[in-house]
């Protein structure tokens, strides 16, 4: 797997998530919730989207090379160039809102610049490249972020099981903190 240092930060900004939801810093990263619609889940990798993994003998070497093919690199998290950005709509994008991850990204761009970018759900260059435009320093990328956060929030309380929401909620709001020279 190529080395990307912003995709690394997004994936342990993901375990993260995964540590806090059992409140323990050794977490155990498998569990097989009947209420999660993904299943059986390891290292935040489901079974039901991703069929013909041992999701319980994963590894979480195995589980970020996935997340990096699957998730990162599929919507293109490489070419953006804040990291704070990347990292934000990936984790929105490889967790339980996946729905609204880039949708929510162009939302968010069209409310800063009306033109230019179609909310279409797809990761395409002029997505990008609207990203990159208006968050290209901490500035630019806070403006968007706070946008694309209530985006994000408003998905979460619409489409979120009760028993989820509080988490889904703290994580949909949480803005990496990371420096523009990261990328």
């Amino acid at each position: 797997m190529p080395i990307d240092p912003v995709f690394d930060r997004a994936f342990e900004y993901l375990m993260k998530h995964e540590v806090l939801r059992y409140g323990q810093e050794n977490a155990v990263h498998y569990t097989s919730d009947p209420d999660d619609p993904g299943g059986e889940t390891n290292w935040g990798i489901s079974a039901k989207y991703n069929p013909g993994i041992d999701i319980k003998n994963l590894s979480k070497d195995g589980a970020k090379a996935i997340a990096y093919q699957k998730y990162w690199k599929k919507i293109h998290l490489d070419e953006v160039t804040h990291p704070a950005v990347a990292i934000k709509i990936f984790d929105t994008y490889f967790g339980p809102m996946s729905g609204i991850a880039v949708l929510g990204a162009q939302r968010a761009l069209r409310k800063m610049e009306p033109c230019c970018v179609v909310d279409d759900g797809k990761m395409g260059q002029e997505t990008i490249m609207g990203l990159n435009r208006l968050a290209w320093d901490s500035r630019g990328a806070w403006a968007f972020l706070t946008r694309y956060v209530s985006e994000i929030r408003d998905y979460t309380l619409k489409h979120t099981k009760v028993k989820y929401q509080a988490g889904h909620l703290a994580r949909a709001v949480e803005i990496p903190e990371v420096d523009h020279d990261d990328r």
